[in-house]
């Protein structure tokens, strides 16, 4: 768990996601189904060392709300003032 709102997930094709979302009681093995949007890319330390990007996405219900969470996770935006989100939709 990244902070109350985000996480890292494994989808059901083993990709790890960085998802936002309202997690009243995490658990490992929850699942979160639904659909969600691309918002930028989330950067993360690796137990190993090494660095590793996780897409971030935001559950399409709850866009207006958790948005500015993903923009604050965002690696690029960040480093690079890009503000752009990217419209591409998954299912978890």
């Amino acid at each position: 768990m990244i902070n109350r709102h985000a996480a890292l997930v494994v989808t059901d094709k083993n990709d790890v996601v960085c998802v936002i979302y309202d997690f009243d009681d995490y658990y490992d093995g929850m699942k979160i189904k639904g659909r969600y949007h691309r918002c930028g890319t989330y950067e993360y330390l690796f137990s190993d060392g090494s660095i590793h990007h996780a897409p971030i996405f935001v559950k399409e219900n709850d866009l207006k709300k958790y948005k500015i969470i993903a923009e604050e996770l965002d690696a690029a935006t960040i480093r690079a003032g890009d503000k752009k989100g990217v419209e591409q939709r998954i299912d978890i």
